[in-house]
C-alpha cells in the first residue's frame, strides 16, 4: 500500500505531519494483528528521524515492513510506504493524504499476519541527510522500492536507513543468523559462475565431474560469500599428473583461466587456483559471489580424492563428504544450532582480519569444542572463544583422517600462532562485557559491543 504524504517545511506543518505519520504507523501495526508496544516505546526515536529529514527536505519514504522471523529470505509479508511530496499544500500546514477507507479496505485484504512476525520502520532519503541518533545503514528487505518515476533498485538514489525498533539481545542474535543465510540469489549466481568456470576448462584437460563443496556445501558459508569451492574432478586420461609435481596441474588450471579473468583477479593457493569478481563489498552483504577457489582433483582408489599442495608439491588426500557428514552431526548434537554458532565465529574471524587460518580450522575446533546441550548464542560463542583460546596450539587433525594437520600454518609460524590466541581471548573479553552489559539492563551498550565484535551485518534495531 501505498499513500501520498504532501508537506510544507514550517515548524507546525513538519509537527503535524510527524504525528499523522505516526498514528498511519500504529494504525497499519494494529491492523496486522501485531502488537504495537514496540513501536510505541521507540516512537520518540523515530519522531526525531522523521521530523529532521523532513525538516531538511531529503526524506522520500517512511515504510512500514512485517516479515516472518520463520522465513528470512522471503519477500515480506507486508509493506506500507508513506510517499513524501514536498509542496506547498492549502494553508501550509501539510496534510496528511491517506483514505480511511482504503487502508479498512487494505488490512481486510491482507487480513492478519502470522503471530511471529515482526516488523520495522525503514526511511528512505537522499545522500547527504543528517545523522541521526538510533539509526543506521540498511537495505529494504524487498527487492525494489516504489519511487517517483517507477520501480528502481534500493541501492540506486536514495540511501536507505532503519531505527525506530530497538531490539532485545537475543532477538538481535535472531536477526545476526537470518542476516548470515546464503540467498537463493547468491545460490543462483554460484551455480552459474560454476558452470561458466568448468566449461572453459573442458577445452584445456578431461573433466569427469565438478561440483561445489567446502562450507558452501556444509552450510557454514557466512556472507559475503567468497573463496567458495569448486571441485574439478579429471578422467583417468589425465591420471599421469599424478606422476608430477601436484603444482603443474595446477599451473595448467591457472593458465586457463588467467587470461579470462585478468592476472589481477587471479592467484594460486596451497590446494587451488582462486579466481576473484571484483564484486564491491557493501556492508559485508552482497547479490553475488566474490570469489571461487577452483581445486583440481583425482579420485582415490580408496576413496576420497588427491588435491595438489603447492607447499611441497605433492598430492594430498581429502574427503569432503567426511567434513560434511561430520558437520551435520554437530549441528543435530547442538540443537539445529551449531552451525549458526560457527557463522558468526567466522564473521568476527572475517571481521577481524582473519586471525585464524584457514577459517576450517573454526570448524574443526567447534567440532570437539561445542559439544551441547546449546544455550545461548552469546553464551556459546564466549564458550567457544574462551576454549580455542586454550586449545589452538594444539594438534588440530583433519577430521577425515587425511592431508596435514589443519593448523599446520599456525603451527610453523610463532607469530600467526600468538595473534590468533590473542585475537581469541581479546573477542571472550568482549562477550563477557557484553553480557554484563546485558545483566546490568544496559541493552543498547551490550548490542553496541556485539556489533563491534561482528561488524556491521548485526544490527541493533
Amino acid at each position: 500500500m501505498s499513500t501520498a504524504v504532501r508537506v510544507n517545511t514550517s515548524v507546525y506543518a513538519v509537527t503535524h505531519i510527524v504525528g499523522n505519520i505516526g498514528l498511519g504507523l500504529k494504525r497499519l501495526v494494529a491492523g496486522c494483528g501485531l502488537d504495537t508496544t514496540a513501536i510505541t516505546s521507540s516512537w520518540t526515536t523515530t519522531e526525531t528521524a522523521v521530523a529532521t529529514w523532513l525538516r531538511s527536505g531529503q526524506l522520500r519514504v517512511v515504510t512500514l515492513e512485517v516479515w516472518d522471523p520463520a522465513t528470512p529470505n522471503a519477500p515480506p509479508v507486508g509493506r506500507f510506504d508513506f510517499d513524501i511530496e514536498y509542496d506547498y499544500y492549502g494553508d501550509g500546514d501539510g496534510e496528511l493524504w491517506m483514505d480511511g477507507a482504503y487502508v479498512n479496505s487494505v488490512i481486510r485484504k491482507s487480513g492478519s499476519v502470522p503471530a511471529q512476525c515482526s516488523y520495522r520502520v525503514v526511511c528512505s532519503v537522499a545522500p547527504g541527510s543528517p545523522d541521526v541518533p538510533g539509526w543506521g545503514d540498511t537495505w529494504h528487505a524487498s527487492a525494489f522500492h516504489r519511487g517517483d518515476h517507477g520501480w528502481r533498485f534500493t541501492r540506486c538514489g536514495a540511501c536507505v536507513l532503519e531505527g525506530g525498533i530497538v531490539m532485545d539481545v537475543a532477538e538481535a542474535f535472531r536477526k545476526f543468523k537470518s542476516r548470515l543465510e546464503i540467498s537463493d540469489r547468491e545460490e543462483a549466481d554460484a551455480i552459474r559462475r560454476r558452470e561458466v568456470i568448468c566449461n572453459e576448462l573442458k577445452g584445456a584437460v578431461e573433466v569427469d565431474r565438478d561440483f561445489l563443496t567446502g562450507s558452501y556445501k556444509r552450510h557454514t558459508k557466512t556472507k559475503p560469500l567468497k573463496d567458495v569451492d569448486i571441485f574439478v574432478v579429471m578422467k583417468s586420461s589425465e591420471r599421469h599428473y599424478l606422476q608430477g609435481r601436484s603444482d603443474e596441474l595446477l599451473a595448467l588450471v591457472g593458465g586457463v583461466l588467467e587470461p579470462i579473468y585478468g592476472s589481477d583477479r587471479f592467484s594460486l593457493g596451497r590446494h587451488s587456483v582462486r579466481i576473484d569478481f571484483g564484486l564491491k563489498v557493501v556492508d559485508d552483504v552482497s547479490d553475488g559471489v566474490m570469489s571461487f577457489d577452483v581445486v583440481p582433483a583425482f579420485d582415490h582408489d580408496d576413496g576420497g580424492y588427491c588435491i595438489p599442495y603447492t607447499i611441497t608439491g605433492e598430492w594430498v588426500r581429502t574427503d569432503p563428504k567426511v567434513h560434511e557428514k561430520l558437520a551435520t552431526q554437530a549441528n543435530e548434537a547442538f540443537d539445529g544450532r551449531w552451525k549458526p554458532v560457527v557463522k558468526m565465529v567466522k564473521k568476527w574471524n572475517d571481521h577481524n582480519g582473519r586471525p585464524i587460518k584457514p577459517s576450517f580450522l573454526i570448524e574443526v575446533m567447534a567440532v570437539a569444542l561445542l559439544d551441547g546441550p546449546f544455550d545461548s548464542y552469546p553464551f556459546d560463542v564466549r564458550q567457544f572463544f574462551s576454549s580455542a583460546a586454550e586449545t589452538i596450539g594444539d594438534a588440530w587433525p583433519d577430521p577425515a583422517g587425511l592431508g596435514p594437520l589443519v593448523n599446520e600454518r599456525l603451527l610453523t609460524d610463532s607469530a600467526l600462532l600468538t595473534n590468533a590466541r590473542s585475537a581469541l581471548r581479546v573477542a571472550e573479553s568482549k562477550c563477557t562485557a557484553a553480557m554484563r552489559n546485558e545483566a546490568g539492563g544496559r541493552t543498547g551498550a551490550a548490542l553496541d559491543a556485539w556489533q563491534e565484535l561482528f561488524g556491521r551485518l548485526f544490527v541493533k534495531s
